[in-house]
């Protein structure tokens, strides 16, 4: 084999690496209903070059991304910025206000 089918069939290859190391991960970070199926997951999402692809189709949407702590945001927001206050994204485009108002 020369050089450039080794650099061929490693381009060729190179989406499905990357796709079932986005597929791992991807499912290590989110919650399932069970552990057991969460570890299923990410065995499926590994199998090579067509593990991130079943991931993708039938599991992605099956877990669901951890919830922010209210807390831990608070911590990072405790000042205003420019007397305005501090907007920190959270989810799916709301948006949490944090004020040092009192109530």
């Amino acid at each position: 084999m020369d050089v450039d089918t080794i650099k061929v069939i490693l381009l060729l290859s190179l989406p499905f690496f990357l796709g079932s190391i986005w597929g791992i991960v991807n499912a290590a970070q989110k919650e399932f209903a069970t552990v057991a199926i969460k570890i299923r997951w990410v065995l499926i999402a590994a199998i090579p070059f067509i593990g991130f692809i079943i991931y993708l189709l039938f599991g992605f949407r099956k877990g669901r991304r951890p919830d922010l702590e209210i807390s831990s945001i608070c911590c990072l927001a405790s000042e205003k910025v420019a007397g305005q206050p501090l907007k920190l994204p959270i989810d799916k485009g709301l948006t949490f206000i944090y004020s040092n108002a009192s109530v």
